[in-house]
Parts: C-alpha cells; sequence; structure tokens
C-alpha cells in the first residue's frame, strides 16, 4: 500500500488580497506559516518518507517548515509540480479579472479544463505534466509521500490517482487548510479541514473552481 499526502502552501499575501498568483509569487502570511506548521504536527506520526513541492516559493517555504518538523533534510523540488499559469491574469485581483476580461472568463467558463488562458495554460497542460510526476512516485517505492503544491495543481494530482473525469476534477477544493490522503491501490480518500479539526471521508468540493 502506498499513501499520498496532498496539501496546497500557506496562506499567501495575495490570497488575502485576492490577487491571481499563477506563476508569479508572495510571501507566506503570519496564518500561513501557522498552517504549515500544523500540518507538520499533524503528520509526525504518519511515517512520511519523502516530500515533493513545486519550485515556487510560496510552496518551497511550506515545504521547508514541514520537514523541519519531520526531520526530513532534503525536500525533492520538481517544477512539474508549479501552480498553473494565468498569463494575462497573473498579479491582478479578482474584481480587475471579472471587470476587465469578462470576455474571456465566459469563455473560459464553457470548458474551464480545456481553455488555454491567453499567454496561459489549461487544466489539461498541467495534468499532463503532473502525470508524469505521479508515475515517478510511484514507481519510486516510497509508501508515505507528502506533495506540497498548489490548487490546479492539486486538482489533477487528486484527479489522477482517483481516475477522475476532467469536469470533476475542476470542481475539487484545495483549500489552504485541507490536507488530503489518498490510500492506493484502493483509492481511499480522507479530508482534514486543519482549521475546523474535522476529518472528512471522500473530497471536499467547490460550487465553482478558479
Amino acid at each position: 500500500m502506498q499513501q499520498v499526502f496532498i496539501i496546497r502552501h500557506g496562506q499567501t499575501e495575495w490570497n488575502l488580497r485576492k490577487k491571481r498568483q499563477g506563476s508569479l509569487d508572495s510571501p507566506l502570511t503570519k496564518k500561513g506559516i501557522e498552517q504549515a506548521r500544523i500540518v507538520g504536527n499533524k503528520l509526525l506520526d504518519k511515517g512520511i518518507e519523502a516530500i515533493y513541492s513545486s519550485t515556487l516559493n510560496r510552496a518551497v517555504e511550506t515545504a521547508r517548515i514541514i520537514s523541519e518538523i519531520l526531520n526530513i533534510k532534503d525536500v525533492i523540488y520538481d517544477n512539474r509540480l508549479n501552480e498553473i499559469c494565468y498569463g494575462i491574469l497573473e498579479g491582478r485581483t479578482e474584481d480587475a479579472i471579472n471587470s476587465q476580461f469578462s470576455g474571456i472568463m465566459e469563455k473560459r467558463k464553457k470548458n474551464k479544463f480545456l481553455f488555454k488562458l491567453p499567454e496561459g495554460e489549461s487544466y489539461l497542460d498541467v495534468k499532463n505534466r503532473v502525470r508524469t510526476l505521479i508515475d515517478d512516485i510511484k514507481k519510486s517505492g516510497i509508501k508515505n509521500v507528502l506533495i506540497v503544491a498548489h490548487r490546479a495543481v492539486n486538482m489533477n494530482i487528486i484527479g489522477i490517482l482517483l481516475g477522475m473525469p476532467n469536469d470533476d476534477i475542476v470542481r475539487i477544493s484545495c483549500s489552504n487548510n485541507y490536507l488530503y490522503r489518498i490510500k492506493l491501490p484502493s483509492k481511499e480518500v480522507t479530508c482534514l479541514d486543519l482549521e475546523k479539526g474535522t476529518l472528512k471521508n471522500g473530497l471536499a468540493y467547490n460550487q465553482a473552481c478558479m
């Protein structure tokens, strides 16, 4: 049996200001740092053998905090885990995006998974690069692995591991305070809400997802 734990980076300054990050970056807030510490402490008894992280600083810092708590010296940084590139939308607030790029957003709603943002990526692009990493992890022989990444990346990781249709993948909720665990090959899923302290069997879903 293999267990894959999946966490999004801690809350960032741009998360707080509702600015689209994508391939850009902003530092963790105090809350984001504390979220990373909570994850590390929750995983102390889970036998984590390896940590894979995006190369974006918000994920790197989250992984560093967790790795120190778990006493894992070498985090594996891989740009296949980097967040979806939102192209011309990056660095803009959600209000600005909805007012200035309403036409693009309406087109995207029709097929969110396949729509490629101008100068950016589609969810399918992310899925294709993430799939190769998941194959590497499955072949590694590592029994308990933690992945520290981003919303769109984590949605695709979960979807790949569970064999989900693309239209369902875009509905998965990957909040900063959700810690997912997927057991393989059984595909048993649990979602721990770190803020509420509640454990749910199965996935959490959004009505709409960025």
